[in-house]
């Protein structure tokens, strides 16, 4: 059920109530809603990396017909400072973000500009510099006689593949598709520790899980 009302005016809060009624007169309770119409058609599919770059957020997003231009903004998730980035030309479809914080998530957020100024509401989605650090990262305990398997979760799908450390020290990679590694150069009758972390091929990394 839908009704499209093509005669409201632009930027003005209207309220709008819904009543059923039969053909014996009777009627229904109103539900109701507020609404406004727009002056130019949002952007769609914002996206904001998660961990992709090493030292920066790409923002993209697909324009509508009507904007003459499109502003970025992100709003830090943890204090809720807002800041505006950036107010593209109409053709651009993407955005870097090169002055964001390791360890902070962000809301960024894009509007489009109408040849008046007038601004769309806003199409948002997070995104942040560090990739989500593997989980449940566990090594065996005389398991095996010939190896220490190490396993982990990694819940984001993000990553790329895995580096894999021993003690501290890089030892291999292994694939996204991955969770499971087996070690057969680690010493035997020793304890070792191990650490995954997640990367990606633009050169982001997570922590170490």
């Amino acid at each position: 059920r839908s009704f499209v009302d093509s005669a409201a005016p632009p930027l003005t809060v209207s309220h709008y109530e819904v009543i059923a009624f039969d053909s014996d007169g009777n009627v229904s309770n109103a539900d109701m809603d507020d609404g406004f119409r727009g002056v130019v058609l949002p952007p769609l599919e914002v996206s904001a990396t998660d961990g992709e770059y090493a030292n920066s957020v790409r923002v993209a997003w697909v324009s509508q017909a009507g904007a003459v231009g499109f502003v970025v903004s992100r709003t830090n998730l943890a204090t809720t400072q807002s800041a505006i980035l950036d107010t593209t030309e109409a053709s651009a479809q993407e955005y870097f973000d090169n002055t964001a914080l390791l360890g902070v998530r962000y809301r960024y957020c894009v509007t489009a500009l109408d040849p008046l100024g007038r601004l769309s509401v806003p199409a948002c989605d997070e995104g942040g510099i560090d990739l989500v650090a593997p989980m449940n990262v566990a090594a065996s305990d005389s398991t095996y006689d010939d190896r220490i398997q190490v396993t982990w979760e990694d819940p984001s799908g993000l990553a790329d593949g895995y580096y894999i450390r021993r003690d501290g020290a890089p030892i291999d990679t292994a694939a996204s598709s991955k969770r499971t590694y087996n070690d057969y150069d680690a010493s035997p009758n020793g304890t070792h520790t191990y650490c995954v972390v997640a990367f990606n091929d633009n050169g982001g990394a997570s922590a170490a899980g």
